[in-house]
């Protein structure tokens, strides 16, 4: 094919331009790589310069700006190196090193909190457990042991009780009456015979309501059926003596209580005396009711039950003899009750709950 003048030099314009064009492209690229050798140093220059001499401070300085003025953009490995040059990445890991020093130490803290946070709440009381009764304890005639924490039994009571411990409760009714009737019933009478009263004259016919009555047992035969009656109904048996005990422990405690300020010999004989019937509640508590599983809070007897007329008697000689004087005699009646049957049921168990 024949190509006119026209078309000859045309492409021969064309084939200038495009090697002119490489050849710029070429020149360009030497020149950056040029550019590029001369900002970053060899690697063992990089480790060389991880310690920065403080004697080369000028010429970093005048480096990082000869640097700063380039208009190459660096990428990541060419930074780093071009401000390793300028001092930077020393400071850079030393602050990293703090960082990750601070981190540790925030990990560590947060651990401990966690921790402390966890142990407190298993130390905490839980919200349904119930506490020990410091203040507004159970008056003593109710919790007779004296625990710190009354703990009734659950669970019914079995058909036959067991009475094989009733025997302890007949002994602790035996000392008590030693000493109701040795004792503090002996020293009242001669208070009494002092102050110009003969009790056993004057006071005969007193009762006071709020004292249980119990059972007439004045012949053989009401003994014998009384007896019967307690191998047949067990737990009215048992529940009726230890409300009986509570009642008399709460008249007793109005004596206790008016000769706690008195230097006469009734205050330490009615401090002994009480203890001693709260004994016998213990043991009938424990020996009796508990051995059965009988839980005792529904028997419960309130102070309120002994009325206000019969306390604080101290400033009346008549009438505080006569009260101290009924509840001595109804608590050895009481006791000679609690001796006499207690040693029975201990004796022929076990004995029919009947509930």
């Amino acid at each position: 094919m024949e190509w006119s003048l026209a078309q000859v030099l045309n492409r021969d314009l064309r084939t200038i331009k495009t090697r002119q064009f490489c050849s710029s492209c070429n020149r360009n690229r030497q020149e950056t790589e040029t550019r590029t050798a001369r900002v970053t140093p060899k690697r063992r220059d990089i480790v060389h310069n991880s310690r920065i001499s403080p004697n080369s401070s000028s010429d970093l300085n005048q480096n990082c700006h000869r640097d700063s003025s380039r208009r190459k953009v660096f990428d990541r490995t060419e930074l780093t190196v071009t401000l390793t040059r300028c001092g930077i990445r020393a400071a850079g890991v030393g602050a990293s090193k703090r960082t990750a020093s601070s981190f540790s130490l925030f990990k560590y803290l947060q651990s401990v909190i966690v921790f402390s946070t966890y142990l407190s709440l298993l130390t905490l009381p839980s919200l349904n457990a119930q506490p020990i009764r410091m203040e507004n304890k159970l008056e003593r005639w109710m919790n007779p042991c004296d625990r710190p924490e009354l703990i009734q039994p659950t669970g019914s009571p079995p058909e036959e009780l067991d009475t094989s411990m009733m025997g302890s409760v007949s002994q602790a009714a035996s000392t008590a009456l030693t000493v109701a009737k040795d004792q503090f019933q002996s020293r009242l009478s001669e208070s009494a015979v002092r102050a110009g009263l003969v009790p056993e004259e004057i006071f005969r016919t007193t009762f006071f309501d709020w004292i249980p009555q119990l059972p007439k047992l004045d012949t053989e035969k009401e003994k014998s059926q009384h007896r019967e009656y307690l191998k047949q109904n067990g737990y009215e048996g048992l529940t009726n003596m230890f409300v009986y005990l509570q009642k008399i422990a709460i008249g007793l405690e109005t004596i206790v209580a008016d000769y706690a300020e008195s230097p006469e010999p009734l205050k330490s004989d009615s401090k002994q005396l009480y203890g001693i019937v709260l004994n016998v509640l213990c043991e009938l508590q424990d020996g009796g009711l508990f051995q059965n599983k009988i839980a005792t809070d529904s028997l419960f007897v309130q102070r309120s039950y002994v009325p206000d007329t019969h306390r604080n008697l101290m400033n009346d000689m008549t009438e505080r003899t006569r009260r101290d004087w009924v509840i001595i005699r109804d608590l050895i009646k009481i006791m000679e009750y609690v001796h006499e049957y207690s040693d029975f049921l201990s004796k022929n168990g076990p004995i029919k709950s009947a509930i």
